[in-house]
């Protein structure tokens, strides 16, 4: 997914989460989240959380999470792109190390076989 992807996709979990109607139409990175839509209370910021880790398959600790994350709309695409990119980055280091680590092993099964 792009950026633009991950945008649209934001969109449709704001839309749901909200209710936003014909206003989402008019979201762009500057517009104001926090204070200015007041359908964003404390149980929308959980329903969005929970949506993003659902649809996007990451995990959102409450220490990653402020009122920063949801000043904007950007600020909000823009936290979503960090923990996209955090995760892929894990997931090469981790696919690395697993060959790393098996081929070391595949050395000390073919040293101890002989």
């Amino acid at each position: 997914m792009t950026k633009i992807d991950h945008t649209i996709e934001i969109k449709k979990i704001l839309a749901d989460a909200l209710g936003l109607g014909e206003r989402l139409n008019a979201m762009r990175s500057d517009t104001l989240l926090l204070g200015n839509i007041p359908e964003l209370d404390s149980i929308a910021i959980v329903t969005i959380i929970l949506a993003f880790e659902k649809n996007f398959s990451i995990s959102i600790k409450d220490d990653e999470i402020s009122a920063r994350t949801f000043d904007t709309f950007g600020a909000l695409v823009n936290f979503l792109e960090q923990k996209l990119a955090d995760k892929n980055h894990l997931s090469i280091n981790t696919w690395m190390m697993q060959i790393v680590f098996g081929y070391e092993y595949c050395i000390i099964a073919a040293s101890n076989s002989e």
